[in-house]
């Protein structure tokens, strides 16, 4: 099976496991992140691997398994996300990084570094 990204809110039954453990990792329940914005989730064998959430020109969500890290997902899931917001008339995107664990924060901070994001302070952009 290949790495998929799903614009959706639709999560099927049998992704029900991983995605609450992908979002569990981050103290947030499925209603909760459904009430962030559009979804983008990177599904792979059948298991959510990614999650992003966007809301008009704001990345309010970004994360990817811990277990599938250093795989190109991210950057999959990235792009593809970005592709989605371009299509949907966004001109810059904005990531505020001002709640993101200590201990993410580094790796996250050079995961958008490498994406072409800039920082000003928590605030990350990058134009499109």
């Amino acid at each position: 099976m290949r790495l998929t990204v799903h614009h959706s809110h639709d999560v099927l039954p049998l992704w029900q496991d991983s995605l609450g453990k992908l979002l569990a990792a981050h103290q947030l329940t499925i209603d909760a992140a459904h009430a962030l914005g559009d979804w983008h989730l990177a599904t792979f064998n059948d298991r959510v691997v990614g999650l992003a959430i966007s809301e008009g020109d704001n990345l309010r969500y970004f994360a990817v398994r811990d277990l599938t890290r250093r795989r190109g997902i991210g950057r999959y899931l990235l792009a593809d996300t970005l592709r989605w917001l371009i299509a949907q008339g966004q001109q810059q995107i904005t990531m505020d990084l001002g709640n993101v664990d200590a201990q993410e924060l580094a790796g996250l901070q050079a995961f958008l570094r490498q994406a072409g994001f800039y920082a000003e302070g928590n605030q990350w952009k990058l134009g499109l």
